[in-house]
């Protein structure tokens, strides 16, 4: 393994799913850790199996996660612009909104909504509105950002 390949960071579903976070489904069936929000036609087949499903849901309704979303002015925010560290081991990368407002989301989310989502474009309206997750002009979830 040459030191390029060593020092490359890997989005790994432990990393991803930490048996730290609360994840449970939604009253719509959408899977969540209380960072992101997956459609179920869109969840990987581990984050199905680790958070289970069945037909338990817990009562959390996310629709006021889904209000808060300003639809009309979403913008695409795909080009990483940099990167900071929010705390130990929490790195964040950094994308621009019109009028060079910062919205951050964390490294190791968007790596594995990068590998597992296809076609993953984020659009965003505000720094701290939720991220809409789209696979190309499908609505797939949501991410928190990271206050910056």
């Amino acid at each position: 393994m040459d030191k390029k390949t060593a020092l490359k960071p890997k989005a790994l579903l432990s990393q991803f799913l930490s048996k730290w976070d609360r994840k449970v489904r939604t009253k719509q069936r959408e899977y969540t850790n209380g960072m992101w929000l997956l459609k179920p036609g869109f969840a990987p087949k581990q984050i199905k199996d680790k958070i289970g499903a069945g037909n338990d849901c817990a009562h959390l309704d996310s629709k006021t996660a889904w209000d808060c979303v300003n639809w009309k002015k979403l913008e695409i925010i795909n080009n990483i612009v940099g990167y900071t560290i929010t705390c130990i081991d929490s790195i964040s990368y950094i994308f621009y909104l019109k009028g060079d407002r910062k919205i951050g989301i964390q490294k190791k989310y968007y790596d594995y909504l990068k590998r597992h989502i296809p076609m993953l474009i984020l659009k965003a309206s505000e720094p701290e509105s939720p991220v809409v997750i789209y696979s190309g002009n499908k609505i797939a979830g949501l991410v928190a950002p990271i206050n910056l």
